[in-house]
């Protein structure tokens, strides 16, 4: 009875390590970009990418921060700085091709890319996208 109390302790510290690994990796594994509130609120993305030291990205941000709050009803806004981003925002960067800096993914209701655009643009173009992106 002893030898079996033993033999189920050691199977339990060689088991449990490796199950627990794999169940949290499996969570990991979900793409960021289909977890969170724009899932469950049915919202259109708009996806951020730059650097704190990016002169484009200092003026596309002087653009983009004034129109947040007239679309933050209608559409989800996430930054990710290219420099410090998690695992799952590299993933993003990833999956989007992001290799220059700033980056717009501009994400439908369904989590479909319906335009990329890279540097900095005027406010009524960038506008004229949202307004796009916030009625489709």
């Amino acid at each position: 009875m002893k030898n079996f109390k033993n033999i189920f302790i050691i199977f339990a510290i060689l088991v449990f390590p490796v199950v627990l690994y794999y169940a949290m990796k499996s969570a990991s594994a979900e793409d960021p970009q289909m977890t969170g509130a724009a899932v469950t609120a049915n919202k259109p993305q708009v996806i951020d990418f730059s650097s704190e030291l990016c002169l484009e990205c200092k003026h596309l941000k002087a653009v983009l921060d004034p129109l947040e709050p007239k679309y933050s009803d209608k559409i989800i806004f996430r930054k990710i700085m290219v420099n410090s981003a998690s695992p799952e925002e590299q993933k993003l960067m990833k999956k989007y091709n992001v290799s220059v800096v700033p980056t717009l993914v501009f994400l439908n209701r369904q989590g479909k890319v319906v335009r990329v655009t890279e540097g900095s643009m005027p406010k009524n173009e960038l506008e004229g996208y949202l307004k796009k992106l916030s009625n489709g």
